[in-house]
């Protein structure tokens, strides 16, 4: 893998409602679309190893950084919406696209302008590098935006916009059942590391989650290749195994919600290569990624079933 490992540049998130999504990112997260591509049916098939006529992706990101999301509009739309029903603990599924603000009641007014709920539970905690409030807002189809207001920490460490309202996307969460497979995938295949580590047990993050487990103990492990660039965030609630259930059977397109992760390589050949053969999903198709330009890109299912969609760029 190259020294510098693959870069996180967008949650995929599949969608029968692209246009509110767009309110969502754009007008809301002040994203800009970037590019706009339409896939025939085979191509999709051959990327994400789906039945459908076609898929419509467009690429919203933040500039100057390059996070955002990839909106996946299949046709035919499918039925399943991977979360909806779903305890906030359940595992093996991405879950929450985590910003920081810099003006917390402004940007909950944002969201409720646009007609998003803001949920009234404000969860406060304390982590090793200092205190920190979280909000969630809901989006379409199971989608939550982590909303991080940062008191006693420098946001410069964990995202590069930090004069707006709302930085870029800092991580995208994903609950897991065995962590260690995980973060061993991540080095291997896609040459990310352990980039921060943090934990607390805050009583009111269980409210905000939607859980009255007994058993409560967060511990994040944000993998990436540093805090400053979008990054996933891997969590384990200490709930036991009994309290959770794993969602790698619905978490993958064309189910609709977080359904993957977009990356970057400087090899693809080198991911082929290191990748087990029944973790690739099909073979390359040439994505049109807005500034990323034409490129060849090939999906990779990692431990916790979270599908990855890898494009080259040399």
């Amino acid at each position: 893998m190259a020294a510098n490992g693959a870069k996180l540049v967008a949650a995929i998130i599949s969608t029968s409602e692209r246009d509110r999504h767009i309110e969502l990112f754009r007008d809301v997260l002040a994203m800009d679309v970037m590019s706009d591509q339409v896939l025939s049916g085979a191509e999709a098939s051959q990327l994400w190893g789906v039945d459908v006529r076609s898929a419509r992706v467009t690429l919203l990101a933040t500039p100057p950084s390059y996070a955002g999301v990839a909106l996946i509009e299949f046709d035919p739309v499918s039925e399943v919406v991977i979360r909806e029903g779903m305890q906030g603990i359940d595992t093996d599924a991405l879950k929450v696209i985590d910003v920081v603000t810099s003006d917390a009641e402004a940007g909950f007014e944002r969201f409720e302008r646009a007609g998003f709920v803001v949920s009234d539970v404000r969860s406060s905690y304390e982590i090793e590098d200092g205190s920190v409030t979280e909000t969630h807002a809901y989006g379409p189809e199971g989608v939550v935006i982590g909303i991080l207001d940062f008191h006693t920490i420098d946001a410069s460490r964990f995202v590069e916009i930090t004069d707006r309202v709302f930085s870029e996307a800092m991580s995208v969460s994903v609950p897991v059942d065995d962590l260690d497979p995980v973060v061993e995938w991540y080095e291997r295949v896609l040459g990310m590391k352990v980039v921060h580590r943090y934990g607390f047990d805050a009583e009111s993050f269980k409210d905000l989650v939607g859980t009255d487990s007994a058993a409560w103990n967060v511990r994040g492990t944000n993998i990436g290749r540093t805090t400053e660039e979008f990054y996933f965030g891997v969590i384990d609630y200490g709930t036991g195994d009994t309290e959770r259930r794993s969602l790698r059977d619905r978490a993958r397109p064309p189910h609709r919600g977080i359904a993957g992760a977009l990356c970057t390589v400087d090899d693809l050949d080198l991911v082929v290569s290191t990748v087990a053969p029944q973790e690739i999903v099909g073979e390359p198709v040439e994505l049109a990624l807005g500034p990323l330009g034409r490129t060849p890109a090939i999906t990779v299912v990692a431990p916790h079933g979270i599908v990855h969609t890898v494009v080259e760029i040399p």
